[in-house]
């Protein structure tokens, strides 16, 4: 009985005899396959590729079971519709996320601006000082030229005893402090509190200031200083030393009485 292979090497082709060779069709393969016509169902077939194909199929299907185990008694229909709302739903902004958005932003917003509010609020209170301190000092000039006192002797004292104040209307005044560091009361009807002009005409009158004043009379003994080129003594005190009252006077007395002016340096 003679046989078939179903096909044949290249080699095991060239080794046929010629009657053999003309039942072979080369494939694109290399391969030498035997011409067979199917009959009734049977035919000459792939085997190998008929068995991939089939594993393949079959890891297919498990693959799918498994899957189809982690939906349990799920409804597939009804994932699929609830799919879809969620997918509609991605966008939407309920209040919940509004309000929680809102206050994300709202931090980030304080977080970049916190340094730089800081900055204007220190700079502000600054500016502020820097204006009552300004405020302060003119009132105490006004005062002292008004009663006509020596502004490098009288300015330190003045200042030091005054407080400042803004109005509702927004305007700064002064007022004179008392012995506890609160507002004087005023005993004249038109004011509230005592003002700077008030301060400094009371310490004309005084013993203590009134030598810092023009056209005060000076009482007690002066300190002379050095002799000029003239041969005129020079009454001379430096500006702390002129801010005691009683030197002061001791040196004004002196100076006037040689007819000379106390310079105060």
């Amino acid at each position: 009985m003679v046989s078939f292979k179903a096909a044949l090497t290249e080699d095991e082709f060239n080794e046929a005899a010629e009657s053999i060779k003309e039942s072979y069709t080369k494939t694109d393969k290399g391969h030498y396959i035997l011409n067979v016509d199917p009959v009734d169902g049977y035919a000459l077939e792939d085997v190998k590729g008929l068995k991939n194909a089939y594993s393949a199929e079959r890891q297919k299907n498990f693959e799918l079971k498994e899957s189809v185990k982690k939906w349990g008694d799920l409804n597939p229909d009804q994932v699929t519709e609830d799919l879809e709302k969620l997918s509609r739903m991605k966008n939407w902004r309920p209040d919940e996320e509004v309000e929680k958005r809102i206050a994300e932003m709202k931090k980030e917003i304080e977080e970049q601006y916190k340094g730089k509010i800081n900055t204007s609020v220190e700079e502000k209170d600054l500016a502020i000082k820097d204006l009552e301190k300004m405020v302060k000092r003119n009132a105490a000039i006004e005062a002292i030229r008004k009663h006509e006192g020596n502004p490098k002797l009288l300015m330190p004292i003045v200042e030091s005893k005054l407080g400042v104040r803004k109005t509702e209307g927004g305007e700064y005044i002064t007022f004179v402090l008392d012995e506890n560091g609160k507002p004087a009361v005023s005993l004249k009807p038109d004011e509230d509190h005592v003002k700077a002009g008030t301060l400094v005409g009371d310490m004309r009158n005084s013993e203590d200031y009134a030598q810092a004043f023009k056209g005060s009379e000076l009482v007690g003994s002066g300190a002379e200083g050095s002799g000029d080129g003239g041969g005129m003594p020079t009454f001379r005190l430096t500006e702390q030393e002129a801010r005691d009252p009683r030197r002061y006077r001791q040196a004004k007395a002196d100076a006037e009485k040689a007819g000379r002016e106390l310079e105060i340096v």
